[in-house]
């Protein structure tokens, strides 16, 4: 046996049985303001830009590396590398080369050098 209880509606409450929901049709369609438009086409067009430049950025890191490209280069190309204090022959290839391994570049300069050490001021012709 189980025990229900049931609310009971109060004698003095409004009944809504008999009302029934119906749609209304506006008068006029309902549109966005004018400025709903220009803020969507302003944002629109923010990301269009920032897609834009995302990707030219993500281009030219790919085709120069993140540290590469002409900009970087210290001297132009055929321009004689004058050798600074605490210079060694790899730290300048690595500095100034644009190929990937700097061992053939080091092995070039020191027969540049002819067994030399390297001395201050002292011009080295790089390609």
């Amino acid at each position: 046996m189980a025990a229900v209880i049931v609310s009971l509606p109060e004698p003095w409450a409004p009944t809504y049985a008999d009302r029934r929901l119906r749609l209304v049709q506006p008068s006029r369609p309902v549109r966005p303001d004018a400025r709903v438009f220009r803020r969507r086409r302003s944002v629109a067009l923010l990301a269009i830009v920032a897609i834009a430049l995302g990707a030219t950025t993500v281009g030219r890191l790919a085709l120069t590396g993140p540290g590469g490209g002409a900009l970087t280069s210290p001297r132009p190309a055929g321009a004689p590398y004058v050798v600074q204090p605490g210079d060694t022959l790899w730290s300048i290839v690595v500095a100034h080369s644009r190929s990937g391994d700097p061992r053939p570049e080091v092995a070039r300069l020191a027969l540049q050098l002819g067994g030399r050490t390297l001395q201050p001021g002292q011009l080295l012709e790089l390609p």
